[in-house]
């Protein structure tokens, strides 16, 4: 994680936990001790995406629980449309062709295939479809209680 934007976006980049502890809210905890250290700077969270899971942890440390693209916010969006290689297509900012041929090479199921709010990310966003696009998620910070 490091700060962008001068230092209003926290950037999630290269999350890896081992898949016995990927369920313990490891990376929940990780986000919020980092927004805890930094509060007085970061006003949002950015990230590159394929992966539900990774919203849902963006979910838990953002205001009201909204990640843009899955809640529609022009403020959201904006963020998401000056990320690096962000690009507009069809409905959604991405970084089209991030991961190349695959973010795993085709050994593991994509996670885009995995659902969100009880649909795959992949059908929400057919642009994921791609295995090498990613999403560009964006949240508000939200308050240290």
């Amino acid at each position: 994680m490091h700060a962008v934007f001068g230092g209003s976006v926290i950037e999630l980049a290269g999350r890896v936990i081992a898949p016995p502890q990927q369920a313990c809210g490891l990376g929940s905890v990780m986000l919020r001790s980092y927004i805890q250290n930094n509060r007085n700077e970061a006003e949002y969270i950015a990230t590159y995406t394929r992966n539900p899971s990774v919203i849902k942890m963006m979910r838990k440390n953002t205001q009201a629980a909204e990640v843009y693209p899955l809640t529609k916010s022009r403020e959201l969006q904006a963020i998401a449309r000056q990320m690096p290689h962000a690009t507009d297509h069809r409905g959604a900012v991405l970084h089209i062709g991030r991961y190349g041929a695959g973010l795993y090479g085709g050994s593991v199921q994509d996670p885009a295939a995995n659902s969100i709010d009880g649909i795959k990310l992949s059908d929400q966003f057919v642009q994921l479809k791609a295995t090498g696009n990613a999403l560009v998620a964006v949240g508000r910070v939200r308050e240290c209680q």
